[in-house]
């Protein structure tokens, strides 16, 4: 992420796909995920995308929740890590860059090698120092992550009529720094949707890890439903 909280431009940003039956069984396709009916996963997958865009998530532009919805609706709960708590503060003087720092508290990898972790980083606005301790907590357990790089990020209020009070969307695109030496690296975005900037926030970048770890990552620790299964 660079120097700034505010919206940020992307040059791989995604462009908007309005989803619909046929498009969410491509994308079943596309995972490799297997399933006995893959049309009523694709039905229920889309159910569930209604009933979240009523409360304000607009996954056009974020594909990587998509993906990870239609895991959840298989049934697949795939958790490398969990975050229980946060704290954010900051310290300003005249004349001076104001100072940001986050404490994320949690546990990192699963059975055995599970781990508790309290961890704190120094960023440029709360949402960077989060991501960096977010990232400094995983690392430990799995480095591919270091070379995660948030690259956009944006905050926008869903309901305006409740003003101060009124939920908010948070979007996070993100690529991998190690990628990014390719002609065409490949990023991913996630949406998350809270009466909490900061909750919402956070939910986006959690997903947007998770998303690295379980299909983006080519170490395959986590086994997901693909169609490996079907030929077993």
């Amino acid at each position: 992420m660079e120097t700034t909280e505010q919206t940020q431009s992307s040059n791989t940003r995604q462009v908007g796909i309005v989803y619909d039956a046929p498009s969410i069984l491509e994308e079943i396709s596309k995972l490799g995920l297997y399933t006995k009916n893959p049309k009523e996963l694709a039905k229920i997958t889309l159910a569930k995308m209604k009933d979240l865009e009523g409360v304000g998530y607009n996954f056009e532009e974020a594909l990587a929740s998509v993906h990870l919805l239609i895991l959840q609706m298989m049934g697949s709960n795939i958790v490398p890590f969990t975050i229980t708590g946060w704290q954010t503060s900051s310290l300003r003087s005249i004349d001076e860059t104001a100072k940001v720092k986050a404490t994320l508290e949690g546990t990192v990898g699963h059975g055995s090698v599970s781990r508790s972790f309290s961890v704190s980083s120094e960023g440029v606005g709360p949402i960077h120092a989060i991501d960096l301790s977010l990232r400094k907590a995983l690392s430990k357990v799995f480095p591919e992550t270091k070379d995660i790089k948030l690259v956009s990020y944006s905050l926008n209020i869903v309901d305006s009529s409740n003003g101060s009070a009124a939920a908010a969307i948070a979007r996070t695109e993100f690529v991998d720094d190690h990628a990014n030496r390719n002609v065409n690296p490949t990023t991913w975005a996630t949406v998350a949707v809270s009466d909490d900037v900061i909750d919402a926030s956070v939910r986006a970048l959690i997903d947007g890890y998770r998303y690295k770890l379980i299909f983006l990552n080519k170490k395959e620790r986590f086994a997901i439903p693909d169609w490996r299964v079907a030929i077993a």
